[in-house]
């Protein structure tokens, strides 16, 4: 499977190197895996690079890369001076999530001629996920997992300019990462980090 991926992303950027007219986005949004939906910060931000080309007028192809990121804390009071009931907040754990999803795209858009236009895409590829726990009463650990990533956006696209538009919109993300565990079971262990986000930003054509 990555290595299929791999060959696939490493087609596109050739043919996109060659044919059409480049495209450039720069996406940032909040996103929200059901797996955070049950932590404190449920909220995980999603960082995007996509280079494609334009077939025609109405399709489109290319490879993309993101950054997802989620950070949660926990404070817990300790007593510092018990004469005067004085208290301070300390932190009790930190847990980070990292997700690097690498994926080729393809892109429908049906309406460019209009000022105001929808535009629909789908990713699919990889995406190598790190969990990170650190505390003062509880065992550091980083743990590795990865999985299949997919992804579905319909933008609503604004060209502001000749060669440069802003956009906005709605995604949702598949991925269940996995990692097994190194015992005698070789248990596997999941993280769904499917979920709905927002996104908007900019897309270049040169």
């Amino acid at each position: 499977m990555k290595k299929n991926i791999a060959l696939f992303i490493l087609c596109v950027s050739t043919i996109s190197s060659v044919f059409g007219e480049n495209v450039l986005n720069l996406k940032i949004g909040p996103l929200w895996p059901r797996y955070l939906l049950d932590t404190d910060t449920k909220t995980a931000w999603d960082a995007t690079v996509e280079y494609g080309i334009d077939i025609d007028e109405k399709v489109g192809f290319g490879v993309g890369a993101d950054f997802i990121w989620n950070r949660s804390t926990k404070d817990k009071d300790t007593l510092i001076d018990t004469s005067i009931s004085d208290q301070q907040k300390t932190v009790q754990e930190d847990i980070k999530s990292f997700m690097f999803p690498v994926s080729g795209f393809i892109f429908v858009d049906p309406l460019s001629h209009m000022l105001v236009h929808p535009l629909l895409q789908f990713n699919i590829g990889y995406m190598p996920h790190i969990y990170s726990q650190r505390g003062k009463e509880i065992e550091n650990t980083t743990r590795y997992y990865h999985g299949l990533y997919m992804q579905l956006a319909l933008d609503g696209v604004y060209g502001f300019s000749e060669n440069a538009s802003v956009l906005a919109g709605i995604n949702y993300q598949w991925a269940n990462t996995r990692r097994r565990d190194k015992d005698d079971r070789n248990t596997i262990y999941y993280r769904n980090m499917s979920g709905l986000g927002f996104e908007m930003g900019f897309s270049f054509n040169f």
